[in-house]
Order: C-alpha cells, then sequence, then structure tokens
C-alpha cells in the first residue's frame, strides 16, 4: 500500500514486478519454471493518467493494434485507487476491505462487521493497537519504500525523495501524531518538522 504521491509509482511497480519474476529461478533453472505473478498496488492518491477509470483495473501486455491478443498471462498487475471508492455503492467483498482500510471506523464498515466475521476480526485486532503503534508500522513500510527506491536509482532523485518525506510528515501531522513520535519515526529534527508542517507544498 502506497499513501503518498510517487512521481514514479508505475515505474516502481514494474521494477518490484521484475523482481518477484526474476526470483523464482534458481541457477541454472530452465525458464519453464516461472509462474504468473501477479503485483497489487492500492493507492492512497489519484494516479496520474488514471483519473477516468475505475477505482479497480487490471493490467497486461495486450498487443496494440486490435486490442484482442494477450502477450502472456505470467504479468499481471492491480491498481485500486482508494480515493475513487467514497461514492460507489455497490456492494462487494473487494470495496468492503478497501473502505475498511480508508477507514475502519466507517459506517459501511461497522454494518459489514455483522455480515462478515474475517472483516469483524480484523476490526478486533485493529482495536488493540495503539495509534502509535498503527502509525509507525505505516511509516516503517514508507522508509523501507525510500530506502529501497535509493537502491535502485541514483543521486538524482534525492529530491523526489525529499518531497516524499515530506508528504509522509503531513499525513503524520495530519493524523495527530506527536512531534516526539514523528522524530522517533523518521529521524528528522523538531526544527526540520516545523519547517514541513509550516511549507505550503
Amino acid at each position: 500500500m502506497q499513501i503518498a504521491t510517487q512521481s514514479y509509482i508505475v515505474e516502481r511497480m514494474l521494477y518490484y514486478w521484475s523482481r518477484l519474476y526474476e526470483q523464482q529461478l534458481k541457477k541454472s533453472e530452465n525458464y519453464n519454471h516461472l509462474e504468473k505473478t501477479i503485483e497489487i498496488l492500492i493507492a492512497d492518491f489519484n494516479i496520474l493518467h488514471l483519473e477516468n477509470l475505475p477505482y479497480h483495473t487490471k493490467w497486461k501486455i495486450i498487443e496494440e493494434k486490435d486490442r484482442k491478443v494477450i502477450l502472456t498471462d505470467k504479468l499481471e498487475f492491480h491498481i485500486i485507487e482508494l480515493s475513487k471508492i467514497k461514492e460507489i455503492t455497490e456492494d462487494s467483498k473487494l470495496l468492503d476491505w478497501l473502505h475498511f482500510i480508508e477507514n475502519p471506523k466507517s459506517e459501511r464498515v461497522i454494518m459489514k462487521m455483522k455480515e462478515n466475521e474475517e472483516l469483524k476480526e480484523a476490526g478486533e485486532k485493529l482495536q488493540n493497537l495503539s495509534e502509535d503503534e498503527i502509525l509507525e508500522s505505516i511509516v516503517e513500510a514508507e522508509l523501507r519504500q525510500r530506502r529501497d527506491k535509493n537502491a535502485i536509482y541514483d543521486a538524482g532523485i534525492e529530491q523526489g525523495i525529499k518531497q516524499n518525506q515530506q508528504q509522509v510528515v503531513k499525513k503524520l501531522i495530519e493524523e495527530k501524531a506527536s512531534i516526539d513520535f514523528i522524530i522517533k519515526v523518521t529521524g528528522l529534527t523538531n526544527k526540520e518538522i516545523e519547517q514541513i508542517a509550516q511549507s505550503k507544498n
């Protein structure tokens, strides 16, 4: 799941898919050992060029002219944009879980917990976590992704990484996390956090 806007999110998906696909093979194994690899992105932001598409889209490699022949079933991407689910009223288990991710205390989620034992159990486990634990898990995921990105790209995208860090801090401030907590999980100083909080972008 990605909570902060990424300029290279599609490239990033391709990179992680390729790593997963390649890692299936052991040394000297034939290509026929490669299995179908599915990557799922849940984004808490709108993705560029997908504005007019549904909240859930599935992607494959398809022939360009007639758009009928799929080159391979080995590659499959699913992109889910949480920002698009709020006005959708259809009944589906996928939407139930997405609403749970988006807001586990929403009216829809509470109602669906009466029908879905798995959803109810997830809600009960979530209640047992402290707010700090929830926020820390989100931030740790973001920091891990940034470290991975450092390994992928060269120093030329340092500015992009800095912008991503600012977005994470702003998200934590919106969630009313304490300054001490933000310092702990980001490694930034009090002054740096204040500068980010006061910035307009």
